[in-house]
Parts: structure tokens; C-alpha cells; sequence
């Protein structure tokens, strides 16, 4: 017969009132059989989060909500799991919201794979467009493509529980989170996969991906959101590969592109011959970018022009990024 132990479910918040009920109210309508509590760490909010969950407080006593001054991720994820009453922890960002089976089902692939891999660290969800809008549908399209990089080991193209190197909303050993030192409080974004590839990578851990534990993620919505979203992960992202001292390669890969446009264009202004390679490389990636919106109109039966837009928004955010975060000392 299997024990169902009581487990944690860590929220960090901030200025998230278009989502935070909806997040919590998913964490409280689980399948699980077991005791849960719900720790919202809170970073200091200018809107009605706090408002929010306080009310959901009154009704619900396992929830509980902790301030977290330095009112990043990384910091506020580490506040809840200190605060924890459990062996197991699990996490969920405040703008998503999980499938009622959720955390049953991680709980129990969890046990699964334990029975054969005593180095089991956790087992990670995938996730799904939440708004299913046409603008967030072409955005899910594209993080899904090759042509951002997304190949078919990601963690999100699994199609039965498998090991992975990093994951979605996990659920974790508590104990060997805490001896490995929990998120890097240093990374504002990005401390997700840091702490998986140091589980996997530097201390020989396990991680699994559960395809049947389901979650439901807000994208950005707008253009601009998503390029500042990406201009974030670029600066971010680079930093967490010289942590992890990862191969750089696509990591780089957006940039180098990039500063050839940009070289091109100022070898222009002595030979005209640069300009025209300018304008061809400029071609070709927009003749790649539209017959991908092509194919995708036609597989979707919906209109994904969109991406002509959402591909270069990913491309030029991410790569400037990088690029700022290797200037910047």
C-alpha cells in the first residue's frame, strides 16, 4: 500500500494578482491523498498578492505565507523550503497553475523510479500554454522549435517518465536540496536549471521528467514582453553557463549572428559588397523564418504570421542579452 507523506509546495511571489488565486486554488484542489502545505514567499509586493492570498488564509490554514525581502526567485524559493515542514518538496510559479493530478502524479512517479535509482533528486512536470490565445499559441510554437534551439531531448518532448538533465515544477528530496545548497541566491533568473545540472552534473543525482504531470504557464503576450523577457534570460542565461562551465556554444549562438549582421553593415560603408551580403543573410533568415509559418499554418490550420515576428523578438532579446551580460562586468 502506498503512504502518501506530507509534502510542501513552495509559490514565490511577486505582483502576480492576475494569477496567484488561480495558482493557489489549483494547489488546493489536488488529487493527492496526502497532507500538504502551501508556503508563498512573498517578495515584498506592491500589489494585491498579499492582499490575495491573506483572504485564501482565512479558508485554508495550510496555507502560509512568509516574507522574502530580497524579493528574487531564488531567494524566496529557498525561504519556503527552510520553512518546510516536509521530507518533499515541490515548487509551482505563481503565474501558472497545476492539473488537478499534478502533484499525485509526480508523487508516485517519484516512488517509482526510487524503487530502482537511489540517486533519484526529483521528478519535474511539463507545462502547457495557459491563455491558448493566438498570439500565445504562435509564442508556444516558436520556444518549441528548432530554430530557438529546442531539440528533442528537451524535457518537454517526452513522451514517458525519463531521465533529464532539467525540468518544470519539481518535486524534490528536501534533505539533498539542503546538502547541496539549495537555489544560487546570486541568479535572478535562471536558478531553475542551475540547480538541476549541479544535482545531475557535479554531484551525480538523478532528475526524471513526468510527461503525465501537467502544469499550465502564462506567457507574455506581447511583443515587447517577450523580448524583454528574453533580453532577461540571455543576460541571465550566460551567467548560469559559466557557473555550470557549460559548453557555450548555443548559448552564443544568437549573438554571434548578431555582430555578423552588425559587421556586415559597417564593412558596408567601404565595400558595397558587404551590403549585399547584408541584405542576403537578412533574406534568407526571413525566407527560413516564413516557411516555417508556413508549415505551422498549415499543421495548426491557423494563421502563424505571427512568428515572423516572435522569432526575431526570441532571436535579437535573447542575443543582445547575452551580449550585455558579457560586457558588463
Amino acid at each position: 500500500m502506498t503512504e502518501f507523506p506530507k509534502i510542501s509546495i513552495i509559490v514565490a511571489a511577486y505582483n502576480e494578482e492576475n494569477f496567484i488565486e488561480k495558482c493557489i486554488r489549483s494547489l488546493l484542489n489536488q488529487t493527492y491523498k496526502g497532507e500538504t502545505e502551501i508556503i508563498v514567499a512573498d517578495g515584498m509586493s506592491s500589489d494585491m498578492t498579499s492582499s490575495i492570498v491573506q483572504k485564501l488564509q482565512e479558508d485554508k490554514k495550510n496555507i502560509i505565507m512568509i516574507d522574502n525581502p530580497e524579493r528574487f526567485q531564488s531567494s524566496g524559493r529557498n525561504l519556503a523550503i527552510r520553512a518546510s515542514g516536509s521530507e518533499l518538496v515541490a515548487y509551482l510559479d505563481a503565474h501558472s497553475y497545476a492539473d488537478e493530478h499534478w502533484l499525485e502524479v509526480l508523487y508516485l512517479s517519484y516512488c517509482k523510479v526510487k524503487e530502482n535509482d537511489s540517486r533519484v533528486a526529483g521528478v519535474g512536470s511539463v507545462y502547457f500554454d495557459a491563455e491558448k490565445s493566438l498570439f500565445t499559441i504562435a509564442s508556444s510554437v516558436a520556444f518549441n522549435s528548432i530554430l530557438i534551439g529546442t531539440t528533442k531531448s528537451s524535457f518537454l518532448k517526452q513522451k514517458t517518465l525519463s531521465k533529464t538533465d532539467n525540468a518544470y515544477g519539481c518535486l524534490y528530496d528536501k534533505k539533498l536540496l539542503e546538502e547541496t545548497g539549495l537555489y544560487n541566491e546570486s541568479l535572478q533568473i535562471g536558478e531553475d536549471i542551475e540547480l538541476n545540472h549541479r544535482l545531475t552534473n557535479k554531484y551525480g543525482f538523478s532528475l526524471y521528467v513526468e510527461p503525465g504531470a501537467i502544469t499550465y504557464y502564462y506567457r507574455r503576450n506581447t511583443l515587447d514582453g517577450i523580448f524583454n523577457q528574453q533580453l532577461n534570460y540571455g543576460f541571465w542565461r550566460w551567467k548560469v553557463v559559466k557557473l555550470l562551465k557549460g559548453p557555450p556554444y548555443k548559448i552564443l549562438a544568437p549573438s554571434i549572428f548578431i555582430l555578423f549582421l552588425l559587421l556586415l553593415l559597417l564593412l558596408s560603408v567601404i565595400e558595397p559588397a558587404c551590403f549585399l551580403a547584408f541584405l542576403l543573410v537578412g533574406v534568407a533568415y526571413m525566407g527560413i523564418l516564413f516557411t516555417n509559418c508556413v508549415y505551422h499554418s498549415f499543421r495548426l490550420k491557423k494563421n502563424m504570421l505571427l512568428l515572423m515576428l516572435i522569432y526575431p523578438c526570441i532571436h535579437f532579446g535573447y542575443g543582445l542579452g547575452v551580449l550585455k551580460s558579457l560586457l558588463k562586468k
